[in-house]
């Protein structure tokens, strides 16, 4: 197989946030390195998010970034929430919230009032937001990006997730139980310190960006530059590190070596 040039990765944006200025200067950055192109759309909770605009508008959403944050023991998911009441309302797209309860209300009225009384089944939401919505929202940022989709790679967090409790699953050709430093106790499921998964079983950052260096290793490139804010770099490098310390092991990647390396606005 012959070996591809570098992919660019730039960040993630989570679907109802705004393209922020430190985006912006990570895609130009990206443009003047030249390489293909990748993002990493954040694609989780958006039914429970779209829910609580549709009951609640702008101070539910406010809400869940606070509740969010309270809960949250993930240090590279703290790095990206924002602190105060202003940044949130800066980071929320209003414009978003309202295309997507738009489409409900208009082309699924039933399922707008079901939301509403609390009747629905969150199943057949979620199926119209991944087929006929987020999409269209992924398309629309694409474009903001100075990109077609046909010259990007698109990564979904949702998919990622998916792997990792594929992976953690002893019983699938493909998994990381046999990892030499993975181990299961009360508290989840870790590689060494990091923790991948969960008590409750829900696949955390460190679990998530092991899987998204796998997916990548496979498409065959020689390079993979992150391009991101200098406050991202100490947990990015921990991801990287830690994918490096086990990929050998792992037996079903493609038999190469990748450079992989920072670059900070």
């Amino acid at each position: 197989m012959s070996r591809k040039g570098t992919i660019i990765f730039t960040g993630h944006f989570d679907i109802g946030e705004t393209f922020s200025p430190e985006m912006k200067t990570s895609i130009e950055r990206g443009k003047l390195i030249g390489g293909k192109p990748l993002i990493l759309v954040g694609d989780i909770a958006v039914a429970n998010k779209l829910i609580t605009y549709i009951r609640r508008g702008l101070d539910g959403l406010i809400l869940l970034y606070r509740i969010r944050e309270f809960n949250c023991s993930s240090e590279c998911v703290l790095f990206q929430l924002p602190k105060t009441e202003e940044e949130i309302r800066d980071r929320i797209d209003i414009e978003v919230f309202e295309f997507m309860s738009g489409v409900i209300k208009k082309d699924y009225p039933e399922l707008f009032q079901q939301i509403l009384s609390n009747t629905f089944l969150k199943k057949e939401l979620n199926r119209i937001l991944n087929d006929k919505i987020l999409p269209i929202l992924i398309e629309k940022r694409i474009t903001e990006y100075g990109y077609s989709k046909e010259e990007i790679i698109v990564v979904r967090e949702k998919f990622l997730r998916n792997v990792v409790t594929r992976r953690v699953n002893e019983k699938k050709i493909k998994n990381w139980t046999h990892l030499s430093k993975y181990y299961k106790n009360e508290s989840g499921i870790n590689l060494g310190r990091e923790k991948i998964v969960s008590e409750s079983g829900n696949p955390l950052c460190r679990g998530i960006m092991f899987a998204f260096y796998e997916e990548i290793w496979n498409l065959g490139y020689l390079n993979l530059y992150h391009i991101i804010e200098s406050r991202h770099q100490q947990s990015i490098q921990k991801g990287i590190d830690l994918f490096l310390a086990h990929y050998k092991e792992l037996g079903y990647l493609l038999p190469q070596e990748m450079n992989m390396r920072i670059i900070t606005n």
